[in-house]
């Protein structure tokens, strides 16, 4: 069978209007002059003294444009009325930690420098406490990505700030915000202070997880079914939330659902895994569309706002059409919804059955100029790609075909996915191909 994408298409992605069309619903606005209470008595670091977090939480919620209390459209639900309502005192307490604060408390100190993970813009180091509980700190390369962050700070405070009805929403857990310096950090430039996420240490992502499984149980299939439906369970919850709440996460993968895999003696074990989706730095708060989106996309947007990316090879066809067309497309509405995140998540659940990253064949084409069989016909045609913006474009075809089960399973034993794993196939068939909806794949739960 022959597994080649279809001819390319013209491949131009206009990342400003990309941009364009997500930024007006996220919680920052470029046009603090509008709310001019913000800066003459709300952030008022006047009266604060400069050796606490909220110091230098005030200055960058002024410097940066940011506004908890009016994001970008006035025309709000309950998300933004929620957002609207907060005080100054809102502020120090729902984002500011209440408990570790590292500028006013010297005693607060990372474990080391040694980072635990790094990201595009962020690190992640862990913190040095005595609790049973540890804890990290993520936080921006330098000042320059404080937004991006903050951004995150503000979603995850909101999502844990209402009340849900749910036992567990799997939202990642969230300690507040807090600053550091060189002293805490030595990559850090001095005179700088940066804003660091408090976040539970957990054990590995679902990326590292299912590498583990690959190589220490790749016969357990009982197992691995087992902890593939409590992934699936805990993520359509997570998901189910985050629509209640109206918030997209924008970024759904492997690598952003985390793991925590200790049972209640603190001990590693596969009978004791939950999930949590983590990383809402492309996280927008969903405000419905129309003519009152349009105007405002032209009235705020500027090209200073916050970029917002998302992983190419979790986007689903109508994402690459809609990037792919941007220069001639009048769609205004938004390019992510929770449509797309529940694709992605889709892919995730496939990646776990099939053990590799999605279209992990095809992504080797950008490291590997020679493939080993190359008479293979899942290979056909792919000996002329040698560069990254030929990978791309494989990659973007692949995902055009909209038959991501097939362009993922074709390297495998096809006896091993229909006696082992036809079930959950066909489940993640409805969710990446029929696209059944949230409500219906929480009957599945």
């Amino acid at each position: 069978m022959d597994y080649t994408p279809p001819a390319s298409p013209v491949f131009r992605i206009d990342v400003t209007q990309r941009n364009n069309e997500r930024l007006p619903i996220s919680p920052i606005t470029p046009d603090l002059k509008k709310f001019p209470l913000l800066r003459n008595s709300v952030f008022n670091t006047t009266d604060i003294t400069p050796e606490t977090s909220l110091y230098y939480l005030e200055q960058d919620l002024n410097t940066c444009n940011i506004s908890p209390m009016s994001p970008s459209l006035n025309d709000s639900r309950e998300t933004i009325q929620l957002l609207s309502d907060w005080t100054h005192q809102d502020i120090e307490q729902k984002i500011i930690s209440g408990s570790m604060d590292f500028i006013k408390n010297p005693a607060f100190k990372l474990k080391s420098s040694r980072i635990l993970g790094q990201g595009s813009y962020s690190y992640i180091c862990e913190v040095e406490t005595d609790s049973q509980n540890p804890l990290v700190l993520k936080f921006p390369h330098s000042k320059r990505k404080t937004r991006t962050l903050l951004n995150e700070a503000l979603i995850l405070t909101y999502l844990h700030m209402a009340d849900s009805g749910l036992e567990d929403n799997y939202i990642i857990p969230f300690n507040g915000i807090t600053y550091i310096n060189k002293s805490h950090f030595n990559k850090l430039r001095r005179n700088e202070y940066i804003p660091a996420l408090i976040l539970p240490k957990l054990n590995l992502n679902l990326q590292q997880l299912i590498k583990f499984l690959k190589q220490n149980y790749s016969h357990d299939i009982s197992m691995k079914k087992t902890i593939w439906k409590k992934l699936f369970n805990g993520m359509i919850i997570a998901l189910h939330y985050l629509k209640l709440k109206k918030v997209i996460h924008g970024d759904i993968k492997t690598a952003n659902i985390m793991v925590s895999a200790l049972n209640k003696d603190g001990i590693f074990s596969l009978d004791d895994l939950t999930f949590y989706l983590c990383d809402f730095t492309s996280s927008i708060i969903d405000i419905s569309a129309g003519i009152k989106y349009a105007h405002r996309t032209a009235e705020t947007v500027t090209h200073n706002n916050l970029s917002l990316d998302t992983t190419l090879e979790y986007c689903p066809p109508e994402v690459i059409e809609r990037m792919t067309n941007s220069n001639n497309s009048t769609n205004t509405e938004p390019i992510f919804s929770h449509i797309t995140d529940l694709y992605s998540l889709g892919l995730c659940l496939l990646s776990f059955i099939c053990e590799n990253e999605p279209y992990r064949e095809l992504k080797s084409f950008k490291f590997h100029n020679n493939m080993t069989d190359s008479s293979s016909s899942s290979y056909s045609g792919s000996s002329g790609i040698t560069s990254s913006v030929q990978h791309t474009q494989w990659l973007i075809n692949s995902i055009l075909r909209n038959d991501p089960i097939t362009l993922n399973t074709f390297n495998g034993d096809e006896n091993y996915y229909r006696d082992n794993w036809s079930e959950e196939l066909s489940l993640v068939s409805k969710i990446l191909v029929n696209r059944i909806s949230l409500e219906e794949c929480i009957s599945y739960i």
